[in-house]
Parts: C-alpha cells; sequence; structure tokens
C-alpha cells in the first residue's frame, strides 16, 4: 500500500540486483500534476540512493 500523497500509476518489478543504501540509480521518468499536465516528459538522472537530493517518491518507488 503507498505512503499517504503517493499515487502509483504502473509499476513494472525490476530484473536487477536488489538496491540499497548508497547505490547509484539511474532513473527514467515523466512527472505530472494532479490535473493531468505533464511538468516534465521522458526525464532522466543520477542518484544515490537515500540521499537528500532524490525525490522521496523516487526513493520510495525504488526501495
Amino acid at each position: 500500500m503507498p505512503k499517504p500523497g503517493i499515487k502509483i500509476i504502473s509499476e513494472q518489478i525490476g530484473s536487477g540486483t536488489e538496491l540499497k543504501k548508497g547505490d547509484r540509480v539511474r532513473v527514467k521518468y515523466n512527472i505530472q500534476l494532479n490535473r493531468g499536465d505533464y511538468v516534465m516528459r521522458d526525464a532522466e538522472s543520477v542518484f544515490t540512493l537515500d540521499d537528500r537530493e532524490m525525490i522521496a517518491g523516487f526513493r520510495y518507488g525504488l526501495e
């Protein structure tokens, strides 16, 4: 069950090694407002898992 305030639209289970704190990850994503307008499409970023620079929803989804 998602945390309050997080809406999961699609979920794709990965096939690689399970992530752990400190791992570097490359994330491809779209950001969409509640009313359906896209803020970003086909964006890509590299983060360290559990780093404060990472959006909380990404961290939650990757864990």
